[in-house]
């Protein structure tokens, strides 16, 4: 793997001026390779020309706009999946529907490329071809770094026609980094090289030819198959620190399980550029604490308990340590200010560390507040201790969470997440990142509650409401709920057509007349939804999802949607509709 890894590396770093060598020398250092090639390349235009007999839409047109250059790298059959490449087929065959086609293209370096745009570029190839297109795309990441992209659609039978196929979801892995990729996208890059996919092949007693591969590939790219691989180890993780930890309350599990929740939402905002990536290096720790040790706690004291409460539960403006009273003491009056820094004496420059930490934003959220003394009162101020936020020497002593659990290695947390692609775009039905994206967070919460109390699972979901939903039943409810609603409105012998439109897969025919199309944009501008146990807002971002989506196939450039809701402005900006 080793060797593998290395030859992966060389290829991407060894960037070639001609855009068809430089992807086969990837694709030939993940193992693949055919003589069935094209050593054409086209301009978007004559590309569809030659390729497509597809209606035109906003799929095709973000190629166009996007792509400089777009060409066939080879063409990949059961011979090659064997490793035995046919001379009988040594010419690229356009019609072989039991192949794989990798493309290459070549984009505008002026342009940014999100996922969403990634994913319609690949809809448009998939669409000129009766086979799976693997495309490369070549192109800047958002640093402006040289950086690839590898795309790939998940096609399938139509359910209404046995000859068509349909395209599904879109699975990207986005913006890999020439020089020095990221451990996450190396990573899937070596599971997808054909030595690995043909030894899942032979774990899953699967035939090693286009099937096997096709099923191959959708296992190496499926993101599922992804958070599954990160929660075993996050679980191995959580039950070393449930060993080596020691707080107040003795509630080791739950303790660990919110330090792992904080944790993951901090590493998801510095994905987003809003925490700065050197607070969770060991070096940090060394240059910032006056003794930092790998047993010791002062990097959770000292850092990460004062990165939760002092810095992204207040506004920027208010941070600040304790004030210290004549004896050189922490101001006992600000006790319960649980928004302000402590542990002043284990820091070398308690001013340069507020300066480090001041770019992290206030996030207002719950999950910062500090657990300390909120119910207690009288006399006695230690009579609830759950987060130990404490300058008090003798608190202290009642916590534990030694520096090693953090940056051992081996073992550590940070290298853990340091070895997954994290993203912040939220994957969807219609395309992913295969990355690790939020909605992780609720599938690891649940199942670490799960964890805690395995013999009264329910139980424990149900005192806390922590019912997670996941995409797929939020995507039935949610397709159910809206094919009801306008089928009410466009008839019954509508319903099949709307579940068409509301389907994630391509579809290339027209499903609605005109009339029917300006019907439908009515009624979503009509709708009002209500989801009164909210929660995390699956259901309405779901909605939201959909409807942007539906809105997309019966108004493609938007423009009816654009004018209806510049009426209305117009119309409230009228003196008689105002005072109605």
């Amino acid at each position: 793997m080793q060797d593998l890894a290395e030859n992966i590396c060389r290829a991407l770093s060894d960037k070639k001026s001609d855009m068809l060598t430089d992807a086969r020398q990837l694709l030939n250092a993940l193992q693949y390779k055919s003589q069935r090639t094209m050593d054409d390349t086209f301009a978007p235009d004559d590309f569809l020309r030659e390729f497509s007999n597809t209606r035109k839409g906003a799929n095709e047109r973000e190629l166009r706009e996007c792509a400089k250059n777009i060409g066939i790298i080879f063409q990949a059959g059961d011979e090659e999946i064997r490793q035995t490449p046919s001379l009988l087929a040594a010419e690229f065959q356009k019609n072989d529907a039991r192949s794989f086609i990798f493309v290459a293209a070549d984009l505008d370096d002026k342009k940014d490329y999100p996922r969403w745009r990634l994913a319609r570029m690949t809809r448009a190839v998939n669409r000129c071809f009766a086979a799976p297109a693997v495309v490369i795309f070549r192109h800047p990441d958002a640093d402006k770094n040289d950086s690839v992209s590898l795309s790939f659609v998940h096609r399938r039978q139509s359910k209404t026609n046995a000859e068509k196929d349909v395209l599904g979801r879109v699975s990207v892995l986005r913006a890999i980094r020439r020089k020095q990729p990221h451990r996450g996208h190396l990573d899937i890059l070596k599971d997808l090289a054909l030595s690995e996919r043909l030894k899942w092949m032979s774990a899953e007693n699967k035939t090693p030819n286009f099937d096997g591969l096709l099923a191959a590939w959708l296992n190496a790219l499926d993101t599922e198959t992804l958070n599954k691989r990160f929660y075993a180890k996050l679980f191995a993780w959580f039950a070393r620190a449930v060993e080596q930890c020691k707080f107040p309350d003795g509630k080791k599990e739950e303790q660990v399980m919110r330090m792992i929740t904080r944790l993951l939402f901090i590493w998801f905002i510095k994905e987003k550029g809003l925490a700065p990536e050197k607070l969770f290096t060991e070096q940090f720790a060394r240059d910032i604490l006056k003794n930092h040790k790998p047993e010791n706690s002062d990097y959770y004291r000292a850092v990460l308990q004062n990165l939760f409460f002092g810095t992204l539960n207040t506004r920027q403006k208010e941070r600040q340590f304790r004030k210290r009273d004549a004896r050189g003491k922490p101001d006992p009056n600000q006790y319960r200010e649980f928004n302000l820094y402590r542990y002043e004496d284990l820091i070398k420059n308690p001013r340069n560390f507020i300066a480090q930490v001041n770019p992290v934003p206030f996030v207002n959220g719950g999950l910062f507040d500090c657990l300390d003394d909120f119910q207690s009162g009288g006399d006695r101020q230690d009579r609830l201790r759950i987060d130990c936020f404490s300058d008090n020497a003798t608190h202290r002593k009642l916590l534990q969470v030694p520096s090693a659990l953090f940056f051992a290695e081996s073992a550590g947390l940070f290298p853990l997440f340091n070895q997954f692609k994290f993203t912040v775009a939220e994957n969807t039905p219609l395309d992913q990142e295969v990355a690790l994206d939020p909605e992780l967070l609720g599938m690891v919460f649940e199942n670490l509650l799960a964890s805690i109390t395995p013999e009264s699972r329910e139980n424990a979901r149900k005192q806390t409401g922590s019912f997670y939903t996941p995409r797929p039943i939020v995507d039935y409810m949610v397709d159910e709920s809206l094919v009801a609603h306008l089928g009410g409105i466009l008839g019954e012998n509508a319903v099949p057509r709307l579940r068409q439109l509301a389907a994630w897969e391509d579809i290339t025919e027209n499903l609605f007349s005109p009339k029917e199309e300006k019907t439908i944009t009515d009624a979503v501008d009509k709708l009002r939804i209500l989801d009164p146990a909210v929660g995390s807002g699956a259901f309405p971002m779901g909605m939201l999802h959909k409807l942007v989506h539906i809105l997309s196939r019966v108004d493609e450039q938007n423009k009816k949607w654009k004018r209806k809701q510049m009426d209305k402005a117009a119309a409230i900006d009228d003196p008689a509709v105002r005072n109605r």
